[in-house]
């Protein structure tokens, strides 16, 4: 049996909608894991490149909180603060 153009287009665009909703919601469902995920990879990354880890996860983001602190410094070595948004305060 032979399917006209328009059901083969009306088809096309129905499954269209359908994986792209469905690769939509997976991604934003997904999106936590992903991000938490990344932030592990960085740690521990920060943490080999300084000592020996063979942890699991809690133990590096433990380790990780306890030995390593972030600061930003200017061109004269003083310490940058900056607000919740990232802003540089004076």
């Amino acid at each position: 049996m032979r399917q006209s153009n328009l059901y083969v287009l009306i088809f096309t665009a129905i499954m269209t909608v359908v994986i792209g909703g469905s690769l939509s919601v997976t991604n934003q469902v997904l999106k936590p894991a992903q991000l938490k995920s990344i932030e592990l990879d960085n740690k521990t990354s920060i943490l080999a490149a300084v000592m020996s880890i063979n942890k699991g996860e809690d133990d590096v983001l433990a380790i990780y909180d306890a030995q390593i602190k972030g600061l930003v410094v200017d061109m004269e070595g003083s310490e940058i603060t900056t607000n919740a948004k990232g802003e540089v305060l004076h």
